[in-house]
């Protein structure tokens, strides 16, 4: 199992472009056994001058589920839709640790 945490700012006035982003990701969470398993927004402190203004963090299977996925995003062209909408955007893998499957 890993993990992606994302951390991102939606461009101001991009907000719906946005909302169409993630309405159109969210029936793909079934077909590649992917789950949300955090989200948010506004942080509550600044550490290190490197905050962004949301965050996701989004559990898969394994590297090639997420491998699947982002190419389904570039083959759906909802890759476009982040793109256009987003901005300091990172994404960030991560094995889990082994107690938590």
């Amino acid at each position: 199992m890993i993990y992606a945490l994302n951390v991102y700012d939606i461009i101001p006035g991009k907000e719906a472009i946005y909302a169409r982003y993630a309405a159109s990701v969210a029936p793909l969470f079934n077909k590649f056994d992917m789950a949300l398993t955090a989200a948010g927004q506004n942080p509550i402190r600044e550490i290190s001058g490197q905050t962004r203004n949301h965050f996701a963090l989004v559990r898969f299977a394994d590297i090639e589920n997420f491998d699947e996925f982002m190419a389904a995003l570039k083959e759906n062209d909802f890759h476009r839709l982040r793109e256009e909408s987003t901005e300091n955007y990172l994404w960030t893998i991560y094995e889990a640790w082994g107690f938590d499957e």
